[in-house]
């Protein structure tokens, strides 16, 4: 019995992984993280591009589900690639191949700052709108983050760690505001109201509890994953008895999420909140007890929800929503690796461990 897990289980729908060490080292590092943070599964949220250096670690992760259950992967648009294009077209292409491959859900990083101007398409231009479709006829699972904390577009309030280049601040006159990231996030939801979407990190709302209530309302679909920015659990205390009624009234819409990362070359990027067995304790502590603790550098105070409340947060409303795995398909996986392959030979831009991420796990089919 974990001292703050107690008997729950648990099954964390945010962990990100890394690649650039080849296959071996990559099984080898996940098998030590899941061991460490001793929770039931993992899903691997794979960023597809090539800013984070990971081309390639969606088919690592998906030769890892084939080796080891506890294990899932949910791969993402690749705008990187050239060979496909990112029109209507070529966006429902590559979900059709992370669909016949086994992924298990579709990762969009697209509604950060970063990213939007990176894919240079709006949420809600018609471009996405055939992949969407797909999404809402089969009820593939989702996982979107979509904007930033409040204080990463103020220069006087964003904190140190992402000024330094791992997360804001957001200048006005270069990205986005956060309100229209969610005016087109909310246009997209509009036109696809059955998607099976989770927002990362509460959709930013931590402070604003009517807000939320609000959105699930409007969109009963829609549901919100619990992964740390620090500052949220900071929101979620300030309004103390406001979010324990929220988070009992709407129990079915809460997921556990972490943002920890299986990275065989060491450090996650994603290192100002500590360890990974520490935030999966801290989430899982605030959570089940009315404990007051220190956490991120807040003084927090658990929800203490109900045992049957908790269980479904932890893990069974994940569950519930991404549905059993997915098979691996081998034959399709191995024709999806192959295309990858091809797509970065002979490119300066993407560098030969890259390459042998691919080759390796591309054997793990065989």
């Amino acid at each position: 019995m974990n001292k703050y897990y107690g008997d729950f289980e648990i099954t964390d729908a945010h962990v990100h992984p890394f690649g650039g060490a080849g296959l071996e080292k990559f099984f080898a590092a996940a098998k030590d993280f899941i061991d460490d943070v001793q929770v039931k599964g993992v899903n691997l949220l794979c960023i597809n591009n090539s800013r984070f250096g990971s081309p390639g670690t969606d088919l690592l992760a998906l030769a890892l589900k084939l080796h080891d259950p506890r294990f899932t992967a949910y791969s993402a648009f690749g705008y990187w690639m050239n060979t496909i294009g990112h029109d209507s077209s070529g966006l429902l292409s590559q979900l059709e191949t992370y669909m016949a491959a086994g992924f298990d859900g579709l990762k969009m990083l697209e509604g950060k700052p970063t990213e939007r101007s990176i894919s240079g398409i709006p949420l809600d231009d018609p471009r996405y709108d055939r992949a969407f479709d797909l999404l809402e006829k089969t009820g593939l699972h989702v996982l979107s983050h979509v904007n930033d904390p409040e204080e990463f577009w103020d220069r006087e309030k964003c904190p140190k760690w992402a000024n330094e280049g791992k997360g804001g601040y957001w200048d006005a006159s270069k990205f986005l505001s956060k309100e229209q990231h969610y005016r087109e996030n909310e246009n997209m939801l509009a036109r696809h109201p059955k998607i099976n979407i989770t927002f990362a990190h509460a959709y930013f709302l931590s402070n604003f509890p009517d807000r939320m209530t609000a959105l699930l309302d409007r969109f009963p679909n829609v549901t919100v994953d619990l992964t740390p920015g620090i500052e949220m659990y900071d929101g979620f205390t300030r309004q103390h008895k406001r979010w324990q009624e929220i988070f009992n009234e709407y129990q079915d819409r809460f997921l556990f999420g972490t943002d920890n990362a299986v990275n065989p070359l060491g450090k996650s990027p994603i290192t100002h909140d500590g360890s990974s067995r520490y935030k999966v304790e801290n989430i899982a502590r605030f959570l089940t007890t009315s404990d007051e603790f220190e956490a991120w550098g807040y003084s927090l105070k658990g929800l203490g929800l109900p045992k049957e409340v908790s269980a479904k947060i932890l893990s069974g409303n994940y569950l519930r929503l991404r549905g059993q795995p997915r098979p691996v398909n081998r034959d399709a996986a191995i024709s999806y690796g192959e295309s990858l392959l091809k797509e970065v030979t002979g490119r300066k831009d993407i560098g030969d461990a890259i390459k042998r991420d691919i080759t390796e796990a591309l054997g793990a089919f065989s």
